[in-house]
């Protein structure tokens, strides 16, 4: 009878964490649960952004590119624990850093400056098999271009990270979602929209356009792979050019479950 209610207790705790993994990025889904356990996310990337002046009939002045890297931690939890609640609180932080060479109407000359952008981003989401919505507040100077960093206008800034998903993680799904991603740059951008979709018994995947931030939207790529119970790994690149400039990215992050009790 032990050996019994151990090996139960074993597939419960498989199928909670193959379920509560998937409340980050890829997918939002909460499989309802008498789960306790924490889960965690580091992540990081790297990539290439452009700047592009314009004349008035939209033609090319001048472009630049500029490299950059930026990384982001997170953690999400059902509230309350315990009672099979959709309920999902999250956090998300992170910091976005290159040195930037912004272009000039009247000058030929770069005006160079090195930027790290620092955000947080709190969240709650409702989490169900067959949808998903969430919603949080983006701190820090967040703005939807890069471009828009060249002068002191407080205009575009970011202040509300939402997504939307309908369809199940298990079977296929259409999702939406601005400033969620993780990384949120080379990630994928602040916007992206796409179908979710598994690949076998432990890979999950997004395929879908990515804008925002980048001059230019992209076509953008998440993986998630979970080898181990406890663990899941992600990579994710974005393909995608501005004006000749390539606005690519590629990031990789860990997620991991905590025990709590």
């Amino acid at each position: 009878m032990l050996k019994l209610i151990k090996s139960i207790s074993n597939i419960l705790t498989h199928f909670t964490f193959a379920s509560l993994v998937l409340v980050l990025p890829i997918g939002y889904y909460y499989e309802n649960s008498d789960s306790t356990d924490l889960v965690v996310g580091l992540h990081g990337g790297k990539g290439q952004v452009a700047t592009v002046l314009r004349g008035c009939d939209g033609s090319v002045i001048s472009s630049e590119g500029h490299e950059f890297s930026d990384v982001c931690g997170s953690a999400y939890i059902s509230v309350p624990p315990g009672v099979r609640s959709p309920l999902i609180i999250g956090i998300r932080g992170g910091s976005w850093e290159s040195q930037v060479k912004f272009l000039d109407n009247y000058s030929t000359e770069r005006n160079e400056r090195k930027f790290k952008l620092t955000y947080y981003n709190p969240n709650i989401n409702i989490e169900t098999k067959l949808y998903g919505l969430g919603f949080g507040y983006v701190s820090g100077n967040i703005k939807q271009k890069l471009n828009y960093y060249g002068s002191d206008d407080s205009a575009n800034e970011v202040k509300i990270s939402w997504h939307c998903r309908l369809g199940n993680v298990e079977k296929g799904y259409f999702t939406v979602s601005f400033a969620e991603n993780t990384p949120l740059i080379s990630g994928g951008g602040l916007f992206n929209i796409g179908v979710g979709y598994k690949v076998g018994k432990s890979v999950y995947m997004f395929s879908g356009l990515g804008a925002g931030f980048y001059d230019a939207s992209g076509f953008v790529q998440q993986i998630r792979f979970k080898p181990l119970r406890n663990l899941a790994l992600d990579f994710n690149f974005r393909l995608g050019s501005s004006a000749g400039i390539s606005e690519s990215a590629l990031s990789g992050g860990l997620v991991y479950q905590m025990d709590l009790f």
